[in-house]
């Protein structure tokens, strides 16, 4: 026989309007406290997890962050900016943001994820630089965190417009300078 675990009762309903197990005299609800796991073995010692390091500041700016954007609907953003932090290339590569600068004018190449678009640009740096095909391929989806299959269909997709572009990158990396200030200043 049932007994409910806060009073010890043994006078249980069925409640029809909520469709739990009720305790008709203290009113507790039995299926939210009884815990259905399995039973603890005796002679058994429990498992306890290694504690978890303290949280440094990028990861409280981050968990404060992402607790404001799902209040307000917004996961995608937080996942997004997430992968943006955590992207192995930074900013601070000088080639990458030349190329990056660059394919602002191939909307082809710019429409791609951010990783990708990354992947390209580092691609077309690399290739400029001289490097086969497929080193190019594998040294840019591991410094932008894009596979190198995503990387290479891009290329392929738009194989005109990579073209062009990577020329211009290879002009750029030449000059030392983003070629383009030339044709936006005369």
């Amino acid at each position: 026989m049932l007994r409910c675990p806060r009073c010890g009762s043994q006078r249980l309903a069925w409640s029809d309007e909520t469709g739990h197990l009720v305790c008709q005299d203290c009113g507790a609800i039995i299926e939210d406290l009884i815990d259905d796991g399995p039973q603890p073995q005796r002679g058994q010692q429990v498992r306890v997890a290694i504690p978890a390091p303290p949280l440094g500041e990028l990861e409280l700016a981050l968990s404060d962050a992402s607790e404001r954007a799902i209040r307000r609907g917004k996961l995608v953003r937080v996942i997004n900016g997430v992968i943006r932090l955590r992207s192995p290339a930074t900013k601070h590569d000088e080639e990458a943001s030349t190329a990056l600068s660059i394919m602002e004018f191939f909307p082809e190449l710019k429409s791609r994820t951010e990783r990708v678009r990354l992947g390209i640009a580092l691609y077309a740096t690399l290739r400029a630089m001289g490097l086969s095909s497929s080193r190019a391929i594998a040294e840019a989806a591991r410094r932008s965190g894009a596979s190198p299959r995503s990387i290479e269909s891009a290329v392929r997709r738009h194989r005109e417009a990579f073209i062009s572009y990577s020329e211009l990158v290879g002009a750029a990396l030449l000059e030392g300078r983003d070629p383009l200030i030339k044709a936006r200043t005369s």
